[in-house]
């Protein structure tokens, strides 16, 4: 065999690696979108006083996935919060009106949770931001929140966020 057709055999044999290999790539990419959830300051931690009411302010982004950008439709959660914080409301800003979640207990897991007011369509880069009143209770250590997420076709997973009581 001549050269020439050696490296062009070569040539296409790499090609179609390599598009499989993208491919297999993309198929494993979820079609869910991908949701993050932060504070207001971008971190996963803040630091709050101890027996203070304060307001936390989250945002919720969808981030997409390498090769896919899917929208998250009829975005819901709750906000769950560990025994000894006292929760007051969990609000959001829709249209000219303030909007007020749900609240309630988990006797057997020793958690209070917010509900969030509404559902909510995030599209790819889109934020949006919520606030939630609580008191921060009396011992200094670092608790965590757990904030399972949904939408329309799933499960967007259970973000864990931290605040550190000083």
């Amino acid at each position: 065999m001549e050269l020439p057709v050696v490296l062009s055999v070569i040539q296409i044999s790499l090609t179609f690696v390599l598009t499989i290999f993208i491919l297999v790539i993309m198929l494993r990419q979820p079609l869910s979108p991908n949701l993050r959830l932060r504070f207001k300051n971008g971190k996963k931690l803040v630091k709050c006083e101890r027996g203070k009411n304060t307001t936390l302010s989250f945002y919720i982004e969808n981030v997409g996935t390498l090769f896919a950008k899917p929208a998250a439709i009829e975005v819901i959660g709750w906000i769950n919060f560990p025994s000894g914080f006292k929760l007051k409301e969990i609000r959001t800003l829709g249209g000219q009106n303030r909007e007020v979640g749900t609240s309630g207990v988990f006797p057997d897991k020793g958690m209070s949770y917010l509900r969030f007011p509404r559902s909510h369509n995030l599209f790819y880069k889109e934020i949006w931001h919520f606030d939630v009143d609580v008191e921060i209770p009396q011992d200094t250590k670092n608790y965590q929140i757990f904030i399972p997420l949904y939408h329309e076709r799933g499960n967007c997973g259970t973000k864990v966020l931290k605040v550190k009581v000083v």
